[in-house]
């Protein structure tokens, strides 16, 4: 053990005299995370919570039925008032003329007889053929858009929703006999009255958390921080898999194996000082973020967990890439590529939801750190991130036992 011990630290002994690679672990990804909080906002100096408030939008309504005023309704309601600066217009065409000068996020157009589209008449029980409601959004505000078009879309499923059951269930009633036709002709107005009865709840509500709440709203850089220092980490890997190469090519490696010394144990030790230095590296943004901007990173012990699991999953590549690859360049070169490529397709820089980058990304430790960063930082804790520790844990243990072998066998 105290071979394994001495190894260790002489490794770290190596990498802090390097100002270079210093700089690199520890001094810039916190000023990357700093920096990417000036431009996304996450420093502003207002005392209450950041949301999302007065999206302007225009509503266009040439329905003559009920549901284009129910939309109207809605988006002016007091659950959606806060949220949404509405104004309507008459001119489809004057209001998109506003979203191409870049002074609203969204248009809404509801067709004429869009309603007859959806309800079926009272008489008749047919339903109209008309155009969808159309929306007309602002590429330059693809959030207010996204939330206009969600709320847009929630309220056509829940009218959907609304008039298929009442539909199938009158129908039923028909089937079965007991609702006639003439009875069905009576009973429909009372029924659309029901349907669009102001005593109803409000089709959309709006869920606010308060800041001074215990369910906080998530802080930006709970994202951004741990994405960077994850980041960052591949290249403390890599320097890791560097000077185990750097060691072979000197002649340093071989000398060690004439000692009483096994090559597991001498892989073991520039493995965990190269686990420690990422420890340090990820905790460093992770303290630092808490104590000068207030992240709360929930419970402490999960942090940590996941902060040593992720060291030690980086800490494998590195080995990987010594094992793999025949000089210190090589490992250099690839390392800085896999480096971005992986911070590329674990999300650190743009979300994919779903789809195969998804998909790739679940083999770095980028990708299974960060999500459960992310929960930690919304409120979770050691329940909600067991899988995320459990496959970097693995990760480490194949990549490791991989390495070990390969390494093994590469020997001369």
């Amino acid at each position: 053990m105290r071979k394994i011990v001495a190894t260790s630290i002489k490794d770290l002994q190596v990498i802090f005299n390097d100002r270079t690679a210093l700089i690199m672990i520890l001094l810039a990804p916190f000023l990357l995370t700093l920096g990417l909080g000036f431009v996304t906002g996450a420093f502003g100096n207002d005392a209450g919570p950041s949301g999302i408030s007065d999206i302007p939008v225009i509503i266009v309504n040439q329905d003559a039925g009920d549901l284009g005023q129910n939309l109207i309704d809605a988006f002016q309601s007091d659950e959606l008032t806060p949220l949404f600066n509405t104004t309507i217009g008459t001119d489809v065409a004057v209001a998109r003329q506003q979203v191409d000068a870049d002074t609203v996020a969204a248009v809404v157009f509801v067709p004429a007889g869009f309603s007859a589209g959806l309800i079926p008449d009272q008489q008749t029980g047919a339903v109209a053929t008309t155009d969808p409601i159309q929306l007309y959004t602002n590429p330059n505000a693809p959030i207010s858009s996204s939330i206009v078009e969600t709320v847009v879309n929630q309220f056509v499923g829940v009218v959907e929703s609304g008039v298929t059951k009442t539909v199938v269930t009158i129908n039923q009633l028909m089937r079965t006999g007991m609702l006639s036709p003439e009875e069905m002709q009576a009973l429909a107005p009372e029924l659309g009255a029901q349907l669009n009865s102001a005593e109803t709840p409000p089709l959309i509500t709006l869920n606010n958390l308060s800041s001074d709440t215990e369910a906080d709203s998530f802080n930006i850089l709970a994202f951004l921080a741990p994405g960077m220092a994850l980041f960052f980490l591949m290249y403390t890997a890599t320097v890791g898999g560097r000077s185990i190469r750097q060691e072979r090519e000197n002649g340093t490696l071989s000398r060690m194996l004439t000692t009483p010394t096994s090559e597991t144990q001498i892989l073991a030790g520039k493995m965990i000082g190269t686990f420690l230095l990422g420890v340090l590296q990820v905790s460093v943004l992770i303290l630092g973020t808490s104590l000068l901007f207030g992240v709360r990173w929930g419970s402490w012990i999960a942090v940590i967990l996941l902060i040593c699991a992720a060291s030690i999953a980086a800490t494998g590549w590195g080995m990987i890439f010594a094992a793999f690859f025949k000089s210190s360049g090589q490992i250099n070169a690839v390392g800085n590529a896999v480096m971005l490529i992986f911070g590329i397709v674990s999300g650190t820089f743009v979300q994919f939801n779903g789809g195969i980058v998804n998909q790739i990304g679940k083999i770095t430790p980028n990708k299974w750190a960060l999500d459960g960063f992310v929960a930690l930082g919304s409120g979770g804790g050691i329940s909600d991130i067991g899988v995320n520790l459990a496959a970097l844990l693995l990760m480490a243990a194949v990549l490791f036992g991989v390495a070990v072998v390969a390494i093994g066998r590469s020997r001369p």
